[in-house]
């Protein structure tokens, strides 16, 4: 299955250099299985002080996880997953694909 993440060029880079969640460190992260939610709602200008960081959500990357995967995010409203770090171990990537 693809999970998607927008995010900063900088995040972005180190995310592909690395080709795994290593980036996360001590902290949690954002993503959603909707590509459209990322586009039309977290790429809007309004999102989580996107409008005072304009270049906070200019890329768009696609996760390839296994469908069994999914069991380590936490939902986070009718859109988001949430992936804490402690489970960052467990998630089997596939794959790493830069749309945006």
């Amino acid at each position: 299955m693809l999970i998607y993440r927008a995010m900063c060029k900088k995040e972005m880079q180190r995310t592909l250099e690395k080709n795994n969640f290593s980036y996360l460190n001590k902290k949690t992260k954002f993503f959603s299985p909707y590509l459209w939610y990322i586009l039309n709602r977290v790429k809007d200008g309004k999102f989580n002080l996107s409008s005072e960081f304009a270049d906070k959500y200019e890329c768009v990357l696609a996760f390839k996880i296994e469908d069994s995967d999914i069991k380590n995010f936490r939902k986070k409203g009718k859109y988001e997953v949430l992936l804490p770090v402690e489970k960052v171990s467990e998630i089997t990537l596939n794959g790493i694909i830069l749309l945006i």
